[in-house]
C-alpha cells in the first residue's frame, strides 16, 4: 500500500465541537480524493459510532465493495470498544490509586473495575479521558490495491492479556462458522475475548483472510490491525504483528 503522510490524512477529533453532519461532508470530500481519514475517540457514544461507520462505508462503497461493509464495522466496532474498555480500565486504576502492574492491586482492582464498566460509564469517561490523554485512535489508508484500518489506544496490554488474545485468536482460526462454534463453546460464549473469535469467524463468512486482523503492542500502545484486498496487488502488514 502507498504510505501517506500525515498531511494526506483528515483528522476528526470528538470533543465539543464535534460536528457529525459537517464531518461526513468532510468524508465525502476526503475519500473523493483518495486520502486518508483519522479518528480520535475518547468515549464511546451513537454519534462517534455512526461517523466511524460512515468513513468505513464511503472507503468500500467508493471501491466497489459495499456487500462488506456490516462485517468489517462489526470487527471495526469490536476493536474499538476492546480499546475504550481498555483505556477505562486504565482510567479506573489511576483514579483509584492502584498500581496495574502490581499483582495485588490488579486482583483488588480488577473485580472493582468489571462491578463499575458499562457502556453508560464509556460514554461519560470522555471528559477524564482528553484530560489525562487517553484515546482511541482509528485511522483508515486505502489506495486502489485495498484498505488498512488500524485501531489504536495507548494503554499496553498486560502479560496476561496478551496469553489470552493469542489463545483466543488461534481458537477463532479453528471455525468456519458460529454454529460450530457455539456448540462446542456452549459453556464459555459469554467468555472474555469472544469478540475476537466472533470477528475471524465473520472475516471467513466473507471469504476474507483472517490471518489480515491481528493485534499486537509496543512502546505502550495496543494496534489492532484490519486489512481489506481490493486485488490480488495487495501487501500485507500482518509481519509486524502477533
Amino acid at each position: 500500500m502507498e504510505q501517506l503522510n500525515e498531511k494526506d490524512f483528515y483528522f476528526i477529533y470528538e470533543d465539543e465541537k464535534f460536528d457529525e453532519a459537517k464531518e461526513k461532508i468532510s468524508i465525502s470530500e476526503q475519500v473523493r480524493n483518495k486520502k486518508g481519514l483519522v479518528i480520535i475517540v475518547y468515549s464511546f457514544s451513537p454519534e462517534i459510532e455512526e461517523i466511524i461507520k460512515y468513513g468505513l462505508s464511503t472507503i468500500l462503497e467508493s471501491y466497489g465493495k459495499p456487500t462488506l461493509v456490516n462485517t468489517v464495522y462489526n470487527v471495526l466496532f469490536e476493536s474499538v470498544l476492546n480499546g475504550l474498555k481498555a483505556n477505562a480500565k486504565k482510567l479506573f486504576f489511576l483514579e483509584n490509586s492502584l498500581n496495574i502492574d502490581n499483582p495485588e492491586d490488579y486482583v483488588k482492582g480488577i473485580l472493582l473495575f468489571k462491578k463499575d464498566i458499562n457502556k453508560s460509564n464509556l460514554r461519560q469517561s470522555g471528559e477524564r479521558n482528553r484530560a489525562k490523554n487517553i484515546f482511541v485512535r482509528v485511522k483508515f489508508a486505502y489506495d486502489d490495491n485495498g484498505l488498512e484500518i488500524e485501531v489504536l489506544n495507548n494503554t499496553e496490554l498486560l502479560p496476561a492479556e496478551e496469553t489470552r488474545i493469542r489463545e483466543k485468536l488461534a481458537l477463532g482460526e479453528k471455525y468456519d462458522d458460529l454454529m460450530s462454534y457455539y456448540m462446542d463453546n456452549s459453556d464459555s460464549t459469554e467468555g472474555e475475548g469472544l469478540g475476537l473469535v466472533l470477528s475471524l469467524i465473520l472475516l471467513k463468512a466473507e471469504n476474507l483472510d483472517p490471518s489480515l486482523f491481528r493485534i499486537g503492542t509496543k512502546n505502550g500502545l495496543t494496534f489492532a490491525r484490519i486489512e481489506i484486498p481490493f486485488n490480488t496487488q495487495f501487501i500485507s502488514k500482518r509481519n509486524h504483528l502477533l
